[in-house]
């Protein structure tokens, strides 16, 4: 069994540090990890393990009843799943510097005197622009379509991360043409998925778009819209009934926002770090909701990330593989999926508190390869999960 080494991607290790944190790796305490719970604003040191729910069922070969199976989608892929708990491990954990991610070690930086803040985005590398320098050790780069004031890619051994301006994001854009101009929108917005909302909260149904040319035609019409200012006091009330569309762009930086279109003509947003909201009209917002609601198909929920849970059966060749067998109601049409042991948020869980054979909650974004050997894409950790029964649980 090849065990993948921090050392390699972020620079040597102290053997007997390795050596011992393995042997200790389900003690309560160790001498390089600090325990502790950390406010949002130390989120750039701290991985978050909360409580993971994935179906299961445990015991028996034979083919259960329709209540005691569930279908769990994965994006494109749906498995046939046993119902019942998967529980990952409730931890807070503030990894050691050389343990982190470059997200997670260089949360802000100075660059060309602006002050740039990670969105925890990864840039893939067809969104990459020119080189523009380097911070430390990590190298600065463009984003296509995106101007560098506004955004720009931090980047170490081929992972980047999307980098705003924190001082751009304190200047909000009077008017909408003026936000589509400053971001080029018309370019890097993409309107994928969305649910229809009736009553203010309720979900009536969740939906992806077969193509979202139109609705970005539409808002790129409304450049006179306004930003909504609150008047003698009364701030803006939310309609009762809009769609709520799901935004992730790596230009802007930004993973699973949101962007309301109201039935009573306002466009509310969190995609820019505060609640921009604009007057866009009721004529425009109408033809938004009724193209969207033509020109699309209904789909599963979308969970904000993906929770695979499995037996670690091995790794090697720089991959972490597991096997859903024991999650599936016919254990024969189990599958073996893989996650890149390169990335460190990965490595330094295999490395301290996780190992073959043991039973996994991997957390990632991406989605699933199909065609690239089952690989898991954008994989945030791997921990070591536990079988629940009811209030209970213990370890496996």
């Amino acid at each position: 069994m090849k065990i993948p080494k921090i050392a390699e991607a972020m620079g040597e290790i102290d053997a007997d540090l390795v050596s011992a944190s393995a042997k200790e790796r389900r003690a309560a305490k160790q001498p390089w990890i600090k325990w502790s719970i950390l406010t949002a604003a130390c989120l750039c040191v701290l991985i978050v393990a909360g409580m993971i729910v994935v179906p299961m069922m445990m015991g028996g070969e034979d083919i259960l009843p329709g209540e005691n199976r569930e279908t769990v989608s994965f994006g494109d892929l749906e498995r046939n799943y046993k119902k019942q708990d998967a529980v990952g491990q409730e931890l807070a954990i503030e990894w050691a510097d050389k343990y982190l991610s470059p997200f997670e070690k260089h949360w802000s930086i100075l660059w060309a005197f602006r002050n740039y803040v990670s969105s925890d985005v990864m840039v893939q590398p067809e969104h990459l622009g020119k080189k523009l320098g380097n911070y430390l050790e990590f190298e600065i780069r463009s984003i296509q379509n995106m101007p560098t004031e506004y955004a720009i890619a931090l980047g170490y051994q081929g992972q980047y991360y999307t980098y705003r301006c924190r001082d751009a994001l304190d200047d909000i854009p009077v008017t909408l043409g003026e936000l589509f101009d400053r971001y080029n929108l018309a370019r890097v917005l993409e309107f994928n998925h969305f649910s229809t909302v009736e009553n203010k909260h309720q979900t009536t149904g969740y939906y992806a778009l077969t193509d979202d040319a139109y609705i970005i035609e539409v808002l790129a019409s409304c450049r006179d819209a306004k930003l909504y200012v609150a008047k003698d006091g009364k701030e803006w009330e939310q309609s009762k009934e809009y769609l709520s569309f799901t935004m992730t762009s790596d230009a802007l930086g930004v993973y699973k926002r949101a962007m309301y279109i109201t039935e009573d003509g306002y466009l509310w947003t969190n995609v820019f770090e505060y609640a921009y909201i604009y007057e866009i009209g009721t004529e425009a917002a109408n033809k938004i909701i009724d193209y969207a609601m033509t020109n699309s198909v209904e789909k599963p929920m979308e969970p904000y990330e993906y929770r695979l849970a499995g037996t670690l059966t091995k790794i090697e060749d720089g991959y972490a593989y597991i096997d859903d067998s024991i999650m599936c109601v016919d254990p024969s049409e189990g599958m073996v999926f893989r996650v890149s042991t390169d990335d460190i948020r990965i490595a330094r869980w295999l490395e301290t508190f996780v190992q073959v054979g043991d039973f996994v909650v991997v957390t990632f974004r991406g989605g699933i390869d199909l065609e690239n050997g089952n690989l898991i894409l954008d994989a945030r950790s791997i921990e070591e999960a536990y079988f629940s029964d009811g209030d209970w649980y213990v370890p496996e």
